[in-house]
């Protein structure tokens, strides 16, 4: 495994959108991000008791250079539809990524949100996804 690098504020600071579903995907493609010298910055792990949830993400989207959402398993997951639809009318770049390709029925969707890519994980190792990510951004 590489040395964790310090955040560098030249690589930005990465917004991360998922559904607890899909937490061990995140959790590896934060730990690449993180790898390489990015800033995550995951709701998951930041929002505390009695944090107003809804403030506490929309400060991050605006503190964020750009989104990766998570295609989640459904269409019903409010908190990653929230989290797409602040960061679009923020003007953020989003990138979409599918964990696998079970997801594709539902990828239309999150294409129609996002601004630049949808990217297909399920063949992809971590070094893989980072580099296509970097590509779309």
């Amino acid at each position: 495994m590489t040395e964790r690098l310090q955040p560098n504020p030249k690589r930005g600071k990465v917004f991360l959108s998922y559904a607890m579903a899909d937490q061990n995907f995140a959790e590896k493609l934060a730990a690449t991000l993180r790898d390489k010298g990015y800033e995550v910055l995951d709701p998951n792990y930041f929002i505390g008791v009695g944090d107003k949830i809804q403030d506490q993400i929309l400060e991050s989207l605006r503190d964020a250079d750009r989104i990766i959402v998570v295609v989640p398993p459904s269409t019903s997951n409010k908190f990653v539809l929230f989290e797409l639809g602040a960061a679009r009318a923020l003007g953020k770049p989003i990138m979409a990524v599918m964990p696998d390709a079970s997801r594709s029925w539902n990828s239309d969707e999150v294409r129609a949100l996002s601004h630049h890519a949808l990217i297909d994980a399920s063949k992809l190792e971590p070094e893989q996804l980072l580099g296509a990510l970097q590509i779309a951004s």
